[in-house]
């Protein structure tokens, strides 16, 4: 198993490499893919729900109540809606998703987040062909994960294996990664959106045709393709999936403005 940590500039350049015979031409219109979030086992969409952080990833409710250390786990695929070739054949040379979070208030720091841009918190779908290129990020191309995370995973040379939906059991969606969720210790909710992390460099679907010993530039390999323009992030009108997640307060939190409301009121009455 090759992985390897690079910055972005490497990632970037996976979106310009092209081998083997020319091919047809992939066809692919506005829309044919799409970034989803499901739950830790892939089984349920989150898309347009409500959930409560100390559901952990069996879905049950923390019975010691909520703390700083409870967490959520995201999953985001990669879907194709359509054209063609399939990914389940092509495979993805490379891929990538960011998640964005922030209040539902609008205004201060996110009640939960993912705590730092590391393999422990940003977790890539590939176990059995991995990526070689692998970028974990916070805000932008920073380590900052206090309102969104990143990663960026792709193939570094021709000899590398292209991973497949089936490798991980799936037909028609490729598991780019877990994310981990993290609550603050204060009660609240945020919005959670995945989006393409970073514009134009990172969606690029296996050779097409394939290569006869499953590499990307093997041979019968014909060229990759960038599909970032295929998203429905940049449709009309783009959709984007989403959902809502809910904090609630840690006990010793709730007890300490249980005891300052005691306190104002006791105070008041005394000035009575």
């Amino acid at each position: 198993m090759r992985v390897r940590t690079v910055g972005r500039m490497m990632a970037a350049a996976i979106a310009v490499w092209v081998w083997g015979a020319s091919s047809a031409p992939a066809q692919y219109s506005s829309g044919n893919f799409k970034l989803e979030l499901y739950n830790s086992t892939g089984t349920i969409p989150l898309n347009g729900g409500t959930f409560v952080a100390n559901q952990l990833s069996s879905g049950a409710v923390d019975p010691a109540g909520p703390t700083a250390s409870d967490y959520f786990l995201v999953r985001v695929y990669l879907y194709q809606l359509g054209g063609s070739p399939s990914m389940n054949t092509s495979g993805m040379a490379g891929v990538g998703a960011r998640l964005n979070y922030a209040n539902t208030s609008g205004s201060g720091t996110p009640v939960a987040k993912v705590p730092a841009a590391s393999s422990a918190n940003i977790i890539s779908g590939q176990t059995v062909n991995q990526y070689d290129i692998i970028t974990r990020n916070g805000t932008g191309s920073t380590t900052d994960t206090t309102s969104s995370a990143s990663i960026t995973t792709g193939l570094f040379d021709p000899g590398d294996v292209v991973p497949l939906p089936g490798d991980n059991g799936d037909s028609g969606r490729f598991l780019i990664g877990t994310f981990k969720l993290q609550a603050q210790g204060q009660g609240g909710a945020i919005n959670v959106t995945v989006v393409d992390p970073f514009s134009g460099t990172n969606f690029q679907v296996g050779p097409n045709p394939p290569a006869s010993d499953g590499t990307v530039g093997g041979p019968g390999a014909g060229p990759l393709t960038n599909i970032d323009n295929f998203l429905t992030d940049y449709s009309t009108p783009p959709a984007f999936d989403h959902f809502t997640l809910t904090v609630v307060p840690e006990p010793t939190t709730l007890a300490l403005c249980g005891f300052a409301g005691l306190g104002l009121v006791l105070r008041r009455r005394k000035k009575a």
